[in-house]
């Protein structure tokens, strides 16, 4: 809802129609708010190890090598990380062999193509950040919905439900220029009190 309202918004002069997305929330939204209610009433403390996923298609528009590259440098900064993947499409095989090039075999958990919202819920109850940093549509509203900030590309080539995420927010901006800078600007957000914050974001942003 606040997605349809915030391109209403930025293009009030257009004749625009939204059609209701196709995945439907509701499990994830009460996922959401569970987890909400826990962070409100948890004491904050220091974590020792990051949890990243990514639900799409692995398709060279999602940047999932670029993905692969974030996780490779972050554990080599020192950062203890761990990786799951939810997805399949035409460079799977390759995604895979990338994996094993960066001896990343322990670190990444691939599970291919899941549609059951409870399978998906069940591998992303854990997740500190959605990272998708190339084009991302209807699973921003599921990584938000989870109460799970997204780590995307700010562009123009980005899907409608983009609109509903701000920098610093419930969200951070990568730059696919630098691998360097993206890294450096992500671990800013793994201190735990902003963590906590961006989650509650995350989530107060559907509701």
């Amino acid at each position: 809802k606040k997605g349809m309202e915030n391109i209403l918004r930025l293009c009030p002069d257009m004749n625009i129609s939204v059609a209701e997305n196709t995945i439907d929330l509701e499990e994830f939204i009460k996922f959401g708010k569970q987890k909400l209610k826990k962070n409100l009433s948890k004491t904050i403390v220091l974590k020792n190890k990051f949890h990243f996923i990514y639900i799409s298609r692995i398709e060279k528009e999602k940047e999932p090598f670029f993905a692969l590259e974030i996780i490779y440098k972050l554990l080599k900064s020192g950062i203890d990380v761990e990786f799951s993947i939810i997805g399949d499409g035409s460079l799977y095989k390759e995604l895979v062999e990338r994996i094993s090039v960066l001896e990343l075999n322990e670190r990444v958990n691939l599970y291919g193509a899941i549609t059951e919202t409870s399978k998906i819920i069940d591998i992303a109850k854990e997740a500190d950040f959605l990272l998708h940093p190339g084009i991302i549509g209807l699973t921003t509203l599921v990584g938000l919905s989870m109460g799970i900030p997204i780590i995307t590309l700010n562009s123009e080539r980005q899907m409608p439900e983009f609109q509903i995420l701000e920098d610093n927010y419930n969200a951070i901006f990568i730059d696919l220029n630098s691998i360097d800078n993206t890294v450096k600007k992500i671990k800013q957000y793994l201190e735990p009190e902003k963590l906590k914050e961006m989650k509650n974001n995350s989530i107060s942003s559907i509701l």
